[in-house]
């Protein structure tokens, strides 16, 4: 035990590797601790760099269909970091299908959307297009154009008389739905993209190319302890027999 404890303090200092969810803290608390982690898609820096078009950057190539270019003017909470920002082809595929998949769903349930609201009355063509703007507030693939027209009817059933002019008695809206193509080009530069930070600065001892082997490393250690938590070792009946 001695002799472990005096490798751990002769050792160099640890990666500390880990996702999304520790990232935060670690800019905030982890002063002295190295460590590299998944940037949280969520944060408005790195919003930004996801949707940058592809030809603004210089990608290096890495293997099994990845690539990665390094974002020098990438900051957060004041902590100088190095980010680098991962593509992966495998992942793009895949994300891709899944973001045609939830276009062709939104225009099949907005396209319901519009017919019902196409069959109803509005005193006014204010109240028309506030009601028709409200219907498609969630819209994320697709714009509306609306067009409003008059309904105007015979105040008297049965055969109009000669002259009889019909009165307005109200309006009606339709819409016409099409995707929208800038919204569509931004959520495709985001698919397969992710983002790596590190607050090691020094290249000699973390090069850009050695983020992603090290971030894909814990999947080890993370299948090592799932493996322990199963019921393949089945600890709690060798030892735990009784309450």
């Amino acid at each position: 035990m001695e002799a472990f404890c005096k490798a751990l303090q002769d050792s160099p200092s640890f990666l500390h590797v880990g996702d999304s969810a520790m990232y935060e803290r670690c800019v905030k608390e982890a002063v002295e601790m190295k460590w590299l982690s998944r940037v949280p898609e969520r944060l408005k820096e790195a919003k930004k760099w996801l949707t940058v078009p592809d030809e603004s950057f210089l990608w290096t190539e890495l293997p099994n269909g990845y690539r990665m270019t390094s974002l020098s003017d990438a900051c957060y909470g004041e902590v100088e970091q190095r980010w680098i920002l991962i593509h992966s082809e495998q992942a793009a595929s895949r994300e891709l299908k899944t973001l045609k998949k939830r276009i062709d769903k939104e225009k099949e349930v907005y396209t319901k959307v519009l017919w019902h609201l196409s069959n109803q009355d509005f005193t006014c063509e204010h109240d028309a297009l506030l009601a028709a703007n409200k219907s498609v507030k969630a819209l994320k693939y697709h714009q509306v154009t609306w067009n409003t027209s008059p309904i105007e009817k015979h105040s008297k059933s049965g055969r109009p008389k000669a002259g009889d002019k019909p009165q307005l008695m109200g309006y009606c809206i339709q819409g016409t739905l099409n995707e929208d193509q800038e919204r569509i080009t931004v959520a495709k530069r985001h698919k397969g993209r992710f983002i790596l930070a590190s607050n090691e600065l020094d290249q000699a001892i973390l090069p850009d190319s050695a983020f992603l082997p090290e971030y894909k490393e814990q999947i080890k250690t993370e299948q090592g302890f799932r493996f322990i938590k199963s019921d393949t070792f089945e600890v709690d009946s060798i030892f735990l027999k009784k309450p």
